[in-house]
C-alpha cells in the first residue's frame, strides 16, 4: 500500500529546473514543468511505492497537474521559459528536498527520456483514454479542475507502463 509521505512539489519542480539548467540556457515550458513531475511522480509510486509528491496531483483540463507548481509558475506560461527555480515567499531560501538516489535517479530517466518532447505530446501523454487523469476527470464531470487523481490508480498505470516495456 502507498505511503503518504513525499516532497514539496517545489522542491521536485526545482530539481528539474535543475537538471534542465545543467543541459540549456533556454528553460522549461511551464506545461513540461508541470507533466515531468507528474510523470516522475507516477514511475515513484510504481516503483518505489511511495508517491514522489507530499501533495495529490489534480485532474485539470490539460492534464493532470500539481496545483503549486502551477500557482508559482503561472506567469510564465509558454511565453517565457522557466529558469528560476522556486524560493520561499519573503525569503532568499529556494524549495529544495533531500531526494533519495532512487528518486533521482528517476527523475533523472524522466528527464532524460522526455527533454525533447514538446508540452503538447506531453500533454497527449498524459491524457490517455482511462488512463489515471481521463478516471479523475470523467468523475469530476469534466468541470471540476481540482479532482484529485488517486495515487493507487497513478502506481497501477505506471506498473503496467513499466511492464509493457519490459515485454517489448
Amino acid at each position: 500500500m502507498t505511503n503518504n509521505s513525499g516532497h514539496n512539489p517545489l522542491a521536485i519542480a526545482n530539481h528539474f529546473i535543475e537538471l534542465n539548467n545543467l543541459d540549456n540556457e533556454k528553460g522549461l515550458s511551464l506545461v513540461k514543468l508541470i507533466k515531468l513531475s507528474y510523470i516522475s511522480h507516477g514511475f515513484t509510486l510504481a516503483i518505489l511505492d511511495k508517491p514522489l509528491s507530499e501533495q495529490p496531483a489534480e485532474a485539470w483540463k490539460y492534464g493532470p497537474v500539481f496545483p503549486m507548481i502551477y500557482h508559482e509558475f503561472k506567469y510564465h506560461k509558454d511565453i517565457y521559459k522557466i529558469t528560476e527555480k522556486a524560493k520561499f515567499p519573503f525569503e532568499s531560501k529556494f524549495y529544495e528536498s533531500n531526494f533519495n538516489d532512487k528518486e533521482k535517479e528517476i527523475m533523472k530517466v524522466v528527464f532524460n527520456k522526455h527533454q525533447e518532447d514538446s508540452g503538447e505530446k506531453l500533454i497527449t501523454l498524459t491524457h490517455e483514454i482511462d488512463g489515471p487523469w481521463h478516471q479523475a476527470w470523467k468523475k469530476g464531470g469534466h468541470f471540476e479542475k481540482n479532482y484529485q487523481i488517486d495515487n493507487e490508480e497513478i502506481k497501477k498505470y505506471y506498473k503496467k507502463k513499466i511492464a509493457q516495456t519490459n515485454v517489448e
